[in-house]
């Protein structure tokens, strides 16, 4: 039900929802200087990361993007510079080329199919989240 609401915004919809959780980021997460922080390269009908990715690099911190290593593993990261080409990967999403440098994160934005009642975290399933957080 929550993944069907979510397709059924249209594209302006998602656009406004994307801009909308992009500024309140920015507004209300205080990082420091030079934070090492991982996103997740948008798929889908997911919210739109590419404008937080973006204004995150342009105030210097580091940003890094998640590899699935194999089914049942936590997630690794690699710095992505914002320049340099993305690779496809698994589901549809894009990854920082093999030889990118691998980060530890000090802060991680990751993708949610939904929120539950106490304000949780659904994830869509796989667990790669939750076995690297």
């Amino acid at each position: 039900m929550v993944l069907a609401r979510r397709a059924s915004l249209t594209n302006a919809g998602r656009a406004t929802a994307s801009a909308r959780a992009t500024a309140n980021f920015l507004e209300k997460i205080k990082l420091g200087d030079k934070a090492d922080v991982a996103l997740f390269w948008p798929i889908g009908d997911e919210i739109d990361t590419k404008e937080l990715i973006f204004a995150l690099r342009a105030q210097g911190h580091n940003i890094a993007l998640p590899i699935i290593i194999g089914a049942g593993k936590p997630l690794v990261f690699r710095l992505w510079d914002t320049v340099s080409k993305l690779i496809p990967a698994p589901f549809s999403t894009r990854i920082p080329a093999p030889d990118a440098p691998e980060m530890v994160p000090s802060h991680i934005v990751m993708p949610l199919a939904g929120i539950d009642d106490r304000g949780g975290r659904l994830g869509y399933g796989k667990g790669f989240y939750d076995r690297t957080i």
